[in-house]
């Protein structure tokens, strides 16, 4: 049986997540309208990793509970004090906040507003079966601690961030601040998109209100960016299944995410004025290298978890969307 867990976006740790990116042992995660702590380094890491949906909390976000990005500062030699410049990704957050609803709402709650997200999100019973298996085979063959919670956790505010700079960036400065969140192909689409877009594109814009998430394919891959059909014969599948088993470091997920999101329309000198809020389904596929091999060429009887450690630096980035 599958559990689900409510968390609040206001608990995603430092480094998202530090204990372990996207437990116990839920699929399922939603954001709460709380807005995201300060993250270290890289704000999407992952040491640990359960299955995934989310429930929103609360509305309008614990602002009191919510970590600035420390900036430090240096005395030059003229004796002021020179602010060093934040890393990327905090900039990003700085960036994507400015674009948090005022008042956020919830996403629907109650019997009818579950039937209504899950409606929504159309994740068969298949789907979520699957993801059951696989992560059953990676504990039992791979790595017996891992977990998906943590993990989603660091997803859900990572949507929040990629959807609400990708959606309100005017220059190609400030879409590049999307860098540390998403693969170099995905990235040169979406300058491509901004670069060509028409002057009502570049004056709509979007907020994220709240978002639910949930894994629906769990795959091991060798390396970043691998897609890889399955071999056609039951030889070769086995061969490939091996393979993956001794020797795969990558992991890619598919998140299915339910998002209540408010268009916009902002026009040089007039108020800016909200055209619609609705939820909206889509699909992101996500990558992260979780282990590293400690033999990168195991002789046949070394087990594959003893031959794994947790990547210390680890890091998860959006490599495709899909509606």
């Amino acid at each position: 049986s599958v559990s689900k867990a409510v968390v609040s976006s206001s608990n995603v740790q430092q480094h998202w997540p530090q204990s372990g990116w996207f437990g116990d042992s839920s699929r399922c995660k939603c954001a709460s309208g709380s807005a995201p702590r300060a993250l270290g380094v890289n704000p999407w890491l992952v040491t640990r990793g359960s299955a995934g949906c989310v429930r929103s909390l609360s509305v309008g976000g614990d602002k009191g509970n919510v970590d600035e990005p420390e900036r430090s500062s240096e005395t030059g030699s003229s004796g002021k004090a020179e602010e060093e410049e934040l890393p990327v990704w905090q900039q990003a957050l700085e960036f994507s906040k400015k674009f948090d609803p005022e008042p956020r709402q919830q996403l629907p709650s109650g019997l009818l507003g579950n039937l209504r997200i899950h409606w929504t999100a159309n994740v068969s019973m298949f789907e979520r079966g699957w993801v059951g298996m696989a992560l059953g085979l990676i504990n039992r063959g791979i790595d017996p601690k891992f977990e998906l919670d943590d993990i989603m956790e660091g997803a859900i505010t990572a949507y929040r961030v990629i959807r609400q700079i990708a959606s309100n960036a005017k220059t190609a400065e400030e879409m590049a601040l999307l860098a540390p969140f998403v693969s170099d192909p995905l990235l040169e689409v979406l300058q491509s998109n901004l670069a060509n877009a028409s002057a009502t594109q570049r004056n709509t814009g979007l907020h994220v209100h709240d978002v639910c998430g949930e894994v629906v394919d769990v795959k091991l891959r060798m390396h970043e960016g691998e897609d890889v059909e399955a071999p056609e014969t039951i030889e070769g599948q086995h061969q490939r299944g091996s393979q993956l088993l001794r020797k795969a470091q990558w992991l890619q997920l598919k998140v299915r995410f339910v998002a209540l999101e408010t268009d916009f329309v902002a026009n040089a000198g007039s108020p800016k004025q909200d055209i619609a809020t609705e939820l909206r389904p889509s699909t992101w596929t996500l990558e992260g290298q979780v282990w590293e091999l400690i033999d990168p060429d195991p002789a046949e009887g070394l087990s594959p978890i003893d031959n794994r450690r947790r990547n210390p630096e680890a890091s998860w980035r959006l490599s495709a969307i899909g509606f």
